[in-house]
């Protein structure tokens, strides 16, 4: 079962390299790990003109800039389910995750 971990509204580093091995890294702003590789993933898929964007297969790692060196690596495809099929608790949960269904283009 997917966790996704909230903090409070963080500068986030997230990064992830490509099927030739070419590192690609951005900076978000996120309050949960989820959400921060959502938010890279639209950026990526919406710069990368002649590269490869992430797919489900990508993953990702977050640091949570600049304050920790604590790195965490999140599979897209986690990502993505939680956001299809997750369980969210009260309000504030259902709307966190139709906000990564929408980061994600992911319709019903």
């Amino acid at each position: 079962m997917a966790k996704c971990y909230a903090f409070p509204v963080k500068l986030c580093q997230v990064s992830y390299r490509d099927i030739e091995g070419i590192r690609h890294q951005c900076e978000v702003q996120a309050d949960s790990l989820f959400e921060a590789v959502a938010a890279a993933a639209t950026v990526f898929r919406k710069t990368l003109w002649e590269g490869h964007p992430p797919g489900s297969g990508c993953e990702f790692t977050v640091r949570l800039a600049p304050e920790s060196a604590q790195t965490y690596t999140v599979p897209l495809h986690q990502v993505e389910q939680f956001a299809k099929y997750g369980v969210a608790k009260g309000p504030k949960g259902i709307l966190a995750k139709q906000k990564l269904r929408e980061m994600l283009g992911i319709t019903d």
